[in-house]
């Protein structure tokens, strides 16, 4: 799965907590590894607010994914393959966690229902659970491609919210200034033309803190 912008990476560093020597982290549907690999990179740079290594567990649905992880991302402790929608919650996966992170994950869910059920069912099971995913109709279909490569569902702030969730909107585009503005109009007034596209500069940044 990919996993957005900077900023998607730079909100969820920012929500991490300060000391993360001993944290344990849940990374669902990891994909390309961005996440996890970011955390790591910056676990021993002064310049950051947080120090340490922590224990991170990747989920991930595609085969190509694990095998990746296990020959070329050592940064993750233990490697899943499994559809996050359907984890099986009684073993030593879901428990002790610090910190829970699904970055880009959900619209790739087709049975929005299953994936509501997840969200509800881990939203207590970390001290920090954090989800990212494009705002509102993002709906793709690309020729030959697997299904979980599709965005497939369509996802607002409401359906964060009524599960405790803090929410705010991040922009989906690597810059600032005047430059990015001129993009969010251009790619606004393809929105408008073209509906499937509808808010695709947005980001949805949901975060709960138990």
């Amino acid at each position: 799965m990919a996993h957005g912008s900077f900023y998607n990476v730079n909100a969820i560093i920012k929500m991490l907590p300060e000391n993360i020597q001993d944290a344990r982290i849940l990374d669902l549907g990891f994909g390309c590894g961005q996440i996890s690999h970011t955390i790591i990179t910056f676990s021993d740079k002064p310049y950051v607010q947080f120090k340490g290594e922590p224990y991170i567990i990747g989920l991930d649905i595609d085969p190509i994914n694990i095998d990746i992880a296990k020959k070329w991302m050592p940064f993750y402790r233990e490697i899943y393959l499994y559809d996050i929608t359907n984890i099986p919650y009684v073993n030593n996966i879901i428990n002790n966690l610090d910190v829970i992170i699904c970055s880009e994950v959900v619209e790739h869910i087709k049975d929005k229902d299953k994936a509501l059920k997840m969200i509800e069912y881990v939203s207590n099971k970390a001290k920090i659970v954090i989800f990212t995913c494009p705002n509102g109709n993002t709906l793709t279909h690309i020729k030959n491609s697997k299904e979980y490569d599709e965005h497939n569902s369509i996802w607002y702030e409401e359906d964060f919210k009524k599960f405790g969730f803090n929410t705010k909107l991040i922009k989906r585009i690597y810059w600032n200034g005047f430059e990015y503005e001129l993009i969010s109009i251009a790619m606004k007034f393809v929105n408008f033309v073209r509906q499937h596209n509808k808010m695709i500069t947005e980001t949805i940044f949901a975060w709960r803190l138990n």
